[in-house]
């Protein structure tokens, strides 16, 4: 079966070049043909190459051992397919004018910040120049793409205070702003041996606390520490490609 995103028709038959599909079966907006057909033990489904596929590809069918569905990127036409979910954005970067134009970053000479799309996400993904762009955290850790690794987390020793919505530490949490943390995440390690992010909703200065939405699963440890660390915030941005989201003015 042949997908071409730019030319296809749902309602064609997807047998030939000239009656290519736009849509691949798997993904939501099919309609007609790929909509209903099952993939067998054997198929090919080959994308148009240079073509952007733009949508979410869900593997609905099974092939059998030595016999795979194969879903094919090259061999129609001279270049590769390319399926992409991201949507281009060119702002206007402005560069943070003071420390307290950058929440308190020393680094404000080298940081810029832009209005956020519409609906924009912080963990939606963002690219610059096609390099992926990472969360600004504390600690760092020394392999980006791990960022939930607890290896590089603060401890939560045993018996600090630290409940499913609540965690106290008079060494980290000292800033004196009860919405210094607003839009911020603790990331979490908890039962079943899973690291979450959970949005921080409040913050008490004066008992070094901070309040977040719920731990779910399994709950919390307490046979062994813990361990966390802090996602998204400005002040947190200290090494080139690291990016935070401002939910409250909507900037990047």
């Amino acid at each position: 079966y042949y997908v071409d995103y730019t030319n296809g028709d749902d309602q064609y038959n997807g047998t030939s070049y000239t009656t290519a599909w736009k849509h691949c079966p798997g993904d939501d907006n099919a309609t007609g043909w790929p909509d209903t057909i099952t993939l067998k033990p054997g198929d090919r489904v080959i994308f148009r190459g240079g073509v952007e596929y733009r949508g979410e590809i869900r593997i609905k069918h099974d092939g059998s051992p030595g016999n795979p569905i194969i879903y094919k990127g090259d061999g129609w036409g001279n270049d590769k397919a390319i399926i992409n979910g991201a949507d281009t954005f060119n702002p206007d970067w402005i560069r943070c004018s003071s420390e307290a134009d950058c929440f308190g970053n020393a680094q404000y000479e080298n940081i810029y910040y832009t209005d956020a799309p519409e609906a924009f996400d912080f963990f939606d993904g963002f690219y610059e120049d096609g390099d992926y762009l990472w969360f600004s955290q504390d600690p760092n850790p020394d392999e980006r793409f791990n960022y939930d690794n607890i290896g590089y987390f603060y401890e939560i020793p045993l018996g600090r205070p630290f409940t499913l919505t609540t965690l106290t530490d008079s060494g980290y949490f000292t800033q004196s702003d009860p919405h210094y943390w607003d839009g911020s995440y603790l990331l979490v390690w908890h039962i079943p041996n899973v690291t979450t992010p959970q949005g921080i909703t409040g913050f008490d200065p004066l008992t070094y606390t901070i309040t977040f939405e719920e731990i779910g699963g399994g709950g919390i440890y307490d046979d062994r520490a813990s361990y966390f660390s802090i996602l998204n915030h400005p002040a947190l941005i200290d090494q080139p490609g690291e990016y935070a989201f401002d939910t409250s003015l909507n900037r990047i």
